[in-house]
């Protein structure tokens, strides 16, 4: 019998088709007693002559009937005629959850909303002796009272046998040709093997949906059903906090513990699922404390059909019929601080009034951060109390207040005084602009959209969305335009330049700032350029025009160093930093390795030790590009040529090879390419912010560190022929600057998780032996060729030697000596900046001395006018 609209199964009239599962088509239908909208699933005439798909069909109808719960589709009857066997069940007006995962991952807030009632509802069957067997998007409806757990069609009571029911059922987004038909995707490991399920086997199943609401992307894949099978039963999914930086570090490490391969290690119970749900959701909303009502809400428009792109905050007033000159002077940190280009610190901010300029600075002796406030009506700067680790500030429209990002959170801090206040997690921000309306535009992450947060604290709302099909990495750097409402921010993809938006305004390879009365001030080859822009049209107008005399400094991650207010402060900082390479002995004695000056970035002996690697930024763009220095011959040669930054480059112990991190994609990933030929492959699949360290020496194996966007450095390892990596040191502290010992038996490496760097040493690649090698702070170790002895760099630039013994799996350190004291080129990104001869008797330092180390901050008043006497 076909139904159609009109026909009757039995008081039931049929409606129209919902749709069809994996064993049953389901009808919109009314029940002609009770007046009332249901919904019918019928098992199809195809499948009527099986025994086993009825008692599947009559298992979901026993099943639902002992469920009485507010997240369980309710079952209201049961029936056969005319041949048709069907249930009769709440009509659930929503959305399957796999239809909305379509779309991409889920706010974090509903992500822990809606994980808390499936979670219930599972602990409620759980509870009855149900085991759902079969959780997947496809069966969890989302309404707007929150998710439905539905279809318990493989459903077993503690009665059944796992033998009553296939296990495998259709999946929509599932085709037949090259991909696995069925659900294996969301199935436990041992309920591939055959074994007995139990409700452990649905908190593992749990975990997988829960990965993909966070995420947007399946934990397991494969494109055969063997491989699928094998990822689930041996490998692990990224962490959360890769792919969705706002995600809480507590969310990834619940999801973990679902998801384990052995049942004894996941969680026991669906009733502990949703409480530790619901007590992450409180922890991650606790700092809204004093929300903002609906109507306070900014009117969150993204500049008229666009996403723009491009932007750090600054705003001028342009006073017009002024014929004040310019005035230019410098400030700074006081001694024994230093302003650096780096990823974590970013530029400074002028505040919106004029009348402060705000920057981050490094203590030379400690490697402290602070940010420090200077009145340009004041002769001093001062440090602001509480910004320790702080980067990427940015200020309150009345000036009052400052933003920035540091340990992982945006946080905020009053310029009267009082401790800052945290608002939101953030692990690695990238930008941040705050509104009229005391609310926070900013980007929590390397590879994130924008999202918004109420200045007072409160759970972020995701603004933008990376649009995949143009490849885009992130968005960043945000900034308002003059109404408030719409605003500007930079858009990174693997183009060599970055864009403004859908709504195409300049291709430009830094931040943009929007100043009045409408100006874009941006940077072209390291020259500041101010143009005319209509906020309006959105439209570039008249002639660029330079502003600086110098070149400015940039940073890789797309940031210039420079800021402006809406008052005609204008502040930039210029200049370049050359440092020398110079062979350094272990009596103080120095002389120089490569004659020329040159803005060095982590100087590597090559294992002949003939050779030097280095990165170099190009002089017009000041991207950087691998140079290999021969030092018999004394010549220089440029290794890559891509227009993005190459770096962190290290040759195979026979020089044929070269391995290097480049952000020519977006985002850091790992090329190999041979000395000479210009051939480059990416080692690892997808970019992941990835940095390369060291390559053992048999050449066979590369450490690498890579940046999580859940506020951590961890150290893999992965084969020179490519392949998976494996996790070598992982933690919620970072762990960094990984280098193997010369038998490739240890490997040494740096982690903050003292609350300060030290240096520590592991067994490779077990690592269950650790033993810590620095006493008192350290950083960027070495090994002697010997592997009897370990450098390392302790603050204020000192470097020590530790001996070392060994005694079979045991690794006995020395206690710590000074070598000598030489200052660093200040570190861009956690670079290792000396190496160490095979005989340890000679250093290669990358030297810049203190007095150079911090370039000043260019302060321009009225530095408009310079733009009218230039036409």
């Amino acid at each position: 019998m076909e139904l159609t609209t009109g026909s009757r199964l039995g008081p039931y009239e049929i409606v129209s088709r919902i749709g069809a599962g994996g064993m049953g088509e389901v009808f919109r239908a009314r029940d002609t007693r009770l007046d009332r909208s249901v919904a019918i699933k019928i098992l199809p005439s195809d499948f009527a002559p099986s025994a086993e798909m009825r008692a599947r069909f009559e298992r979901e109808a026993r099943a639902i009937s002992r469920l009485n719960h507010p997240h369980i589709c309710t079952i209201h009857d049961v029936g056969h005629e005319n041949g048709i066997d069907y249930l009769v069940m709440e009509l659930i007006e929503g959305q399957p959850l796999s239809d909305i995962l379509s779309k991409g991952p889920l706010p974090v807030d509903q992500v822990l909303r809606y994980g808390s009632d499936i979670a219930d509802a599972l602990s409620r069957a759980h509870k009855a002796g149900v085991v759902h067997r079969d959780l997947k998007p496809g069966n969890i409806m989302i309404t707007r009272n929150g998710a439905k757990l539905l279809d318990f069609g493989l459903a077993k009571s503690g009665l059944e046998s796992d033998n009553d029911a296939p296990a495998e059922t259709l999946q929509k987004p599932l085709t037949a040709e090259g991909t696995i038909v069925g659900t294996f995707q969301y199935m436990a490991p041992e309920q591939i093997e055959g074994k007995e399920a139990d409700p452990r086997t649905d908190i593992f199943s749990f975990g997988v949906v829960l990965y993909e609401m966070a995420t947007g992307r399946r934990a397991f894949e494969g494109k055969t059903r063997t491989s699928l099978i094998a990822a689930i039963v041996a490998s692990e999914p990224a962490s959360i906090s890769q792919v969705q930086p706002l995600a809480p570090a507590a969310l990834d490490r619940f999801i973990r513990k679902c998801i384990a391969k052995d049942p004894e290690d996941r969680w026991q119970c669906a009733a502990d699922l949703k409480w530790e749900l619901q007590r992450i959701h409180s922890e991650v909303a606790a700092p809204a404390a004093a929300a903002p009502s609906r109507n306070s809400r900014i009117a969150w428009s993204v500049a008229t059909a666009a996403l723009l792109a491009a932007a750090i905050i600054a705003g001028f007033a342009l006073r017009r019929g002024s014929n004040v000159r310019p005035i230019r002077f410098t400030i700074g940190p006081p001694p024994g601080w230093t302003v650096a280009v780096d990823y974590n610190l970013g530029p400074m901010a002028v505040s919106p009034d004029g009348r402060y300029v705000a920057f981050p600075a490094r203590e030379d002796v400690t490697g402290r951060v602070l940010i420090w406030i200077r009145d340009l009506a004041s002769t001093q700067s001062r440090a602001l109390p509480g910004t320790d680790g702080a980067g990427m500030s940015f200020w309150s429209p009345d000036s009052s207040a400052i933003g920035f990002f540091a340990g992982g959170y945006l946080k905020r801090v009053d310029l009267a005084g009082g401790a800052p206040q945290t608002l939101c997690v953030a692990a690695w921000g990238r930008g941040g602009a705050w509104s009229q309306n005391n609310e926070i535009l900013f980007s929590p992450g390397p590879n994130a959209p924008l999202y918004r947060v109420s200045a007072t604290g409160g759970v972020p709302q995701q603004v933008t969305r990376l649009d995949r099909s143009q490849k885009e990495i992130t968005h960043r750097y945000p900034q308002f335009l003059p109404d408030g409402k719409h605003f500007l921010f930079l858009v990174r993809s693997p183009s060599t330049r970055e864009h403004l938006g859908d709504k195409f305004v300049i291709n430009v390879s830094s931040t943009v700032s929007y100043a009045d009365p409408g100006y874009l001030l941006f940077l072209r080859d390291r020259t500041l350029i101010a143009q005319r822009f209509n906020p309006d049209t959105l439209q570039l107008e008249g002639t660029p025009t330079a502003v600086s005399r110098e070149p400015v400094q940039y940073h890789p991650s797309a940031f210039g160093m420079f800021s402006c207010s809406r008052a005609g402060v204008l502040a930039y900082v210029a200049g370049t930093q050359n440092s020398t390479l110079q062979w350094l002995d272990r009596s103080g004695h120095i002389e120089p390795a490569v004659a020329v000056e040159a803005d060095y970035v982590s100087p590597r002996l090559t294992d002949d030790q003939q050779q030097i690697l280095y990165s170099l930024p190009d002089e017009t763009t000041g991207n950087l590009d691998i140079w290999l220095y021969d030092m018999k011959r004394h010549v220089a040669r440029r290794m890559t040529f891509d227009p993005r930054d190459d770096f962190a480059p290290v040759l195979t112990p026979d020089g044929k090879r070269m391995i290097f991190s480049s952000n020519r994609t977006g985002t850091p990933n790992i090329y190999i390419k041979p000395v000479d030929a210009q051939e480059e492959e990416a080692l690892l699949p997808e970019a992941s912010a990835d940095f390369v360290e060291s390559i053992s020496h048999d050449g066979r194996t590369i450490l690498f560190r890579r940046l999580s966007a859940g506020m951590q450095n961890d150290i893999y390892s992965v084969p020179v022929t490519g392949g998976a990596p494996s996790v070598l040191v992982t933690s919620r502290f970072n762990d960094i600057q990984p280098v193997f010992s010369p038998t490739g038996r240890w490997v040494a490496y740096a982690s903050d998780e003292s609350g300060r760097y030290e240096v520590y040493a592991t067994r490779f690649p077990r690592t269950e032996s650790r033993v810590q090698i620095s006493t008192d702070g350290g950083m960027q170790p070495v090994w002697r060729g010997d592997e009897k002895e370990l450098f390392y760099v302790a603050p204020g630039d000192r470097i020590m030697s530790v001996a070392i013994e060994e005694s079979g799996d045991a690794l006995r350190p020395g206690p710590p000596a000074h070598v000598v004291d030489i200052p660093f080129r200040p570190s861009r990104n956690d670079e290792r900046e000396y190496d160490v001869t095979r005989d340890g008797k000679r250093l290669l330092v990358n030297n810049l001395p203190r007095e150079r180390r911090s370039l000043p901050i260019t302060v321009v008043l009225n530095w408009q006018t310079d733009l009218t006497t230039q036409r």
